[in-house]
Order: C-alpha cells, then structure tokens, then sequence
C-alpha cells in the first residue's frame, strides 16, 4: 500500500467509523419512534399486542434471551419443554411491553453517538426522559444482522436486562418449586396479569 493512501485511510478512519455509528444510533432512533409513535396510541389490546410482537420479532432476539434466562433452570429439560417455556416467555415479553406501551407516560429517548462493543456489536447509549423525575440511563447492545441490526441485550443504570431476567426467572422457578412446568404456568400468570393491567 502507498504512503498516500495509508495516510489517506489513516484520515478518513474516524469519519468512516462515526458513519458505521451512526447507523446503529439512527436504527434505534427509528425504532423507538416506531415504537412510542405508533404503539401509544389508544387501539384495541390485542391489536396492540399483535404489533408489539411484530416488533420485537423483527428487532430483538427474543430466541438467545429466552435461553440466557432460562439458564441452569432449564438443565435436562428436552426440547419440547423448552420450547413451551419459549412461548411462554415470548408471551410475557409482549404482554409486559405492550402494557408499558399502553400506559406511556410521555417520556421520550435521547440517544448519543454508538460506540464499538465485542464481537462486533454497537453499543447506543441512551437517556429515558420521563414527564417527571430523574434521566434513566439505558445502554443497547446491538448486534449486525444482515444489513441491519438487532437489539441482543440492554442495560438499565448499568444492570444488565439478561441478567435481570435470569435472575428473576430462577427466583420464580424456586418459588414455583414444580420445576420448569410450574416456572410456564408462572409466566402464563404473570402475562395474563399484564394483559388486565
């Protein structure tokens, strides 16, 4: 390679890099305009519900979470039991945001410029502005997909959302104390409880 374009390569580095940050920044941007622009709105709950999973189904990986979460709980578990615990749990994960969605407080986002993460994610940094109370810090990790991106994991105040949920979910499980079938029922509980809320 020649001096000059070396230096060439060398100067146009950051603008190129901030370019490539810039895309993540701007997907999230989109999204969360989709999303509390179009999913606040008064519309019927199944409706609701219907769009939320569309939406998350394009943008998240509802599939890695689900096992994260499910973690140890679900250790000699066979494939058809975890796949009803993954329905269960997809269940609950619209459930929760579509209610979120529905009792939308006004707040709005306020995203930074993306940095690199590992294994080639973006990280976004991002501030929740509430009508009232303090910025809620949320960071989003964002993995490459195709010529887009998708939302692998999230932290909030700098606690992470997997890790949360893991947590959460052996709690539950213990509580349960029926092994992975009463930790379904537990979720169909929990989601049902969000879908009257």
């Amino acid at each position: 390679m020649t001096a000059w374009r070396l230096a060439l390569l060398v100067v146009l580095w950051p603008a190129l890099a901030r370019a490539g940050d810039l895309d993540a920044t701007l997907y999230m941007r989109q999204l969360a305009d989709r999303a509390l622009g179009e999913l606040t709105r008064p519309m019927p709950p199944e409706q609701r519900m219907a769009q939320v999973r569309r939406l998350l189904d394009e943008n998240f990986d509802l599939g890695a979470t689900g096992r994260f979460a499910l973690g140890r709980v679900g250790r000699g578990a066979g494939g058809a039991e975890r796949g009803r615990f993954q329905g269960a749990f997809e269940d609950w994960m619209v459930r929760t945001v579509a209610s979120g969605l529905e009792s939308h407080d006004g707040g709005t986002i306020r995203f930074h410029p993306s940095r690199p993460g590992g294994d080639g994610t973006a990280i976004v940094p991002s501030e929740y502005l509430a009508s009232e109370g303090p910025a809620v810090r949320i960071d989003w990790t964002l993995r490459p997909e195709r010529e887009s991106w998708r939302i692998a994991d999230f932290t909030i105040e700098g606690m992470g959302f997997g890790m949360l949920l893991r947590a959460g979910i052996s709690a539950a499980a213990e509580q349960a104390g029926t092994g992975l079938d009463g930790l379904i029922s537990r979720l169909g509980g929990f989601a049902d409880i969000a879908k009257r809320r």
